[in-house]
């Protein structure tokens, strides 16, 4: 669908981690706030997210994949819509196409298990002043806190932004939202879904979008599986009727060949039809990519279906310079990929990188020198092998 030519074949990507985003996943934020005290962690800021735009560029990257909150949305609705507009308009003029994570099952389950969701869309969430926005934050922080999540600390309201939707707890009894009890809730699901496909129908959006991915890594939580495909057959149909030639995929957690051709087999037989099947992959030695996608590979070869990796990275930090063995071996097969953080994110106040397991190796290629709210960022190199690794792949000279 995107005016600038990139297909499967050419694919330049990845995953947009922005260096004021907060949460394991930073995900992306659509709504905006600044307080006397200075900008809140997760937070949307133009200037910011310009600049890292034209780096990425720059730097020959042509697709980003992101995960912008379905929570932001319910809570102000008119700024979200405003910000993705003005978002996808830079995109286009920074010639970088879109890959939309919909629904994401990764974050912290405990809010929609424990908290009533009629009470959250409700009058939780009356006030859509950012002032009444981050209040709700905040309640809902306090509520991650009474549950133990070392994932939200205190005073970092922004981190509420990271949990699953439309809610595992939810999927986890039924994949078909028509069958879930709170009516109310349901119909923000499809409005939401309806409301941002009206976007993407637009000029900016149809000169972007380069796949929506449906659900991401819903088979690493639990979900069951007829369930997640009910779901994405539910989207699918609602998708279809909105934007019917939009390319579509699902993130799978799974790479290995024999619960991914069980996915592929499944889908076939409840006729769900994807542009291409993706996989994540993050490993710690380079001979693992030959032992764990060959087989995928070599499944794959025989059935017409395209193979893509939408996350992949390595998890070890005792060796810097590793992404090259990875990009080498998705050049030689013919494998497209969108590659984990090119831009260092999780660190904007632990620079330390003692927040998570995540942190110690999701650790990104560049970092913006200088941090703050309304700033063109200026970046510097963290990891020269790896810079200088992507940049050759994605035909840029160091």
């Amino acid at each position: 669908m995107n005016e600038f030519g990139v297909t499967l074949d050419n694919l330049r990507g990845t995953n947009y981690l922005f260096n004021s985003g907060a949460m394991v996943q930073a995900d992306f934020a659509l709504l905006s706030h600044q307080s006397d005290a200075g900008p809140r962690n997760g937070t949307y800021d133009f200037t910011n997210i310009d600049s890292e735009l034209a780096m990425l560029a720059r730097s020959g990257f042509n697709n980003l994949r992101i995960w912008p909150p379905f929570f932001g949305w319910i809570i102000d609705k008119a700024q979200y819509r405003a910000h993705l507009r003005e978002f996808l308009a830079a995109c286009r003029r920074h010639r970088l196409t879109l890959t939309w994570a919909l629904w994401n099952a990764v974050g912290n389950g405990v809010l929609w298990q424990t908290h009533d969701l009629a009470s959250l869309i409700g009058g939780a969430v009356g006030d859509t002043t950012n002032d009444g926005l981050y209040d709700t934050l905040t309640r809902l922080t306090e509520l991650f806190q009474s549950q133990n999540s070392r994932w939200v600390p205190a005073g970092k309201p922004g981190y509420s932004t990271g949990y699953p939707a439309p809610g595992n707890g939810l999927l986890r009894q039924s994949g078909d939202p028509r069958s879930w009890r709170d009516a109310s809730y349901i119909q923000r699901v499809e409005e939401y879904l309806r409301d941002v496909l009206e976007i993407l129908k637009s000029a900016d959006g149809q000169a972007t979008l380069f796949e929506i991915d449906v659900a991401n890594e819903f088979d690493g939580v639990g979900i069951p599986l007829g369930n997640t495909l009910d779901f994405v057959a539910w989207n699918l149909d609602i998708i279809r009727q909105e934007l019917p030639n939009a390319p579509v995929t699902v993130g799978w957690a799974e790479h290995r060949a024999v619960p991914y051709s069980g996915y592929f087999a499944e889908m076939q037989q409840r006729g769900i039809a994807l542009s291409c099947h993706s996989f994540h992959i993050y490993v710690d030695e380079p001979h693992q990519y030959v032992e764990r996608i060959l087989p995928l590979l070599e499944w794959a070869d025989p059935h017409p279906i395209r193979l893509k990796a939408t996350e992949f990275y390595r998890t070890d930090t005792a060796e810097w310079g590793r992404l090259d063995t990875g990009l080498e071996f998705f050049a030689e097969h013919r494998v497209p990929t969108i590659m984990w953080g090119f831009i260092n994110s999780n660190l904007y106040d632990d620079p330390n990188k003692t927040g998570s397991q995540n942190n110690q190796y999701l650790d990104g290629v560049v970092e913006a020198t200088e941090l703050g709210y309304g700033r063109e960022y200026e970046f510097s190199v963290r990891n020269r092998p790896d810079y200088e690794a992507v940049l050759r792949y994605n035909g840029v000279a160091p």
